[in-house]
């Protein structure tokens, strides 16, 4: 219950974290792949680390190294790789795409960003919780539609596997990771997303990998194994 936070800034934090971060890094991302493709929107998505790096330089002082820059512009390639499988020239984008998959790396940005200072008191499953209830009730106000689900259980099945597979438990993990890692870092790790999409595809339904899409891998695990290396002399003025 929202009595289980602290105040009522921790309730607005909340509400905003539902409104700002979950919900634009969710529907937006569905309608890029709607009017375009996952590829597509995965590409764009990715921008949100740029967007979370950017925040946490001007406004908290973080130090910007330069492996922070070159791991970053390295995982996004290995997403555009592994996105496009190599075919640059379908990355053909209108003005709506184009919004719609900027909104969506911003939400990437927000979603990490917001809900950091509630987590140090908080439990992430209530975070999570509440901020699923409020953009949930907030697309309802929005757009008052219910369309007919058809009465097929294999859509039921594919409904269930978007909630709780695509929506419940990643969101649930990434609220609990922010309380050991730097939201660069998290917003990064997102980036084997897509890896993990492929793994799975290349296990479950047969698909054949190009030489360009295990580039793609490899370059988005190097970048983030690079982006959490500090030098032991480093660690040793520490």
């Amino acid at each position: 219950p929202l009595k289980t936070m602290a105040n009522k800034k921790d309730a607005v934090t909340v509400l905003a974290y539902g409104l700002l971060g979950l919900l634009p890094v969710q529907y937006c991302y569905f309608i890029v792949v709607q009017q375009a493709n996952a590829s597509i929107a995965t590409v764009l998505q990715f921008i949100g680390p740029f967007f979370v790096l950017f925040y946490m330089v001007v406004f908290e002082h973080q130090v910007l190294r330069a492996v922070d820059v070159i791991a970053a512009v390295v995982a996004f390639i290995g997403v555009f790789f592994l996105a496009t499988h190599g075919h640059f020239n379908q990355l053909s984008l209108t003005p709506s795409v184009l919004f719609w998959g900027l909104i969506s790396a911003v939400g990437v940005a927000t979603n990490t960003l917001i809900p950091r200072r509630l987590l140090d008191h908080t439990s992430s499953l209530v975070v999570t919780g509440w901020g699923l209830l409020f953009s949930g009730i907030a697309l309802v106000i929005a757009h008052p539609v219910w369309p007919k689900v058809p009465n097929n259980i294999n859509v039921f099945w594919l409904m269930a596997g978007v909630i709780v597979i695509g929506t419940l438990i990643p969101f649930q993990w990434m609220m609990g990771s922010l309380r050991y890692i730097k939201p660069s870092t998290a917003s990064l790790l997102d980036a084997f997303e897509p890896v993990s999409a492929t793994i799975g595809s290349v296990i479950i339904f047969g698909l054949v990998m190009a030489p360009i899409d295990w580039i793609g891998s490899i370059m988005i695990i190097c970048a983030v194994l690079a982006l959490n290396w500090e030098p032991k002399s480093h660690n040793k003025k520490e």
